[in-house]
């Protein structure tokens, strides 16, 4: 049986503030539900214009994210990320169509709060 939602599968990691995601299904214009052992909250991607943006929303409890993954088509050129709106240090790498990106801090989501990464490509 396939991941939920449509998702491809990426190499499970079994490690503390850890998160990815591989929407196989409409990955446009993606949204599914998540949850981890403090919290849960809502994923979604759309992509359009050179632009991949992803956003994670808790709806509850917390969530605690130090490294991230995401599958990506293209070349990408930047990376940016920003929690409950303020910019957050990050390093990125692109690796076997996958944007891996670790942040400077770990970062504490509470109920209410999102963290959005928005990646833009340099071309295919």
């Amino acid at each position: 049986m396939g991941p939920a939602g449509g998702g491809q599968r990426l190499p499970l990691r079994r490690r503390p503030g850890f998160l990815a995601f591989a929407p196989c299904l409409t990955p446009a214009d993606f949204r599914c539900f998540f949850t981890t052992a403090q919290g849960w909250g809502t994923f979604a991607q759309q992509i359009a214009d050179g632009r991949q943006a992803e956003t994670l929303e808790v709806a509850w409890g917390e969530l605690e994210l130090k490294e991230l993954a995401f599958a990506f088509e293209g070349t990408p050129a930047e990376v940016t990320v920003t929690a409950d709106g303020q910019m957050v240090e990050v390093e990125w790498r692109y690796e076997k169509g996958q944007v891996h990106i670790g942040l400077a801090e770990p970062v504490t989501l509470v109920t209410g709060e999102a963290l959005r990464v928005v990646i833009a490509s340099g071309g295919r």
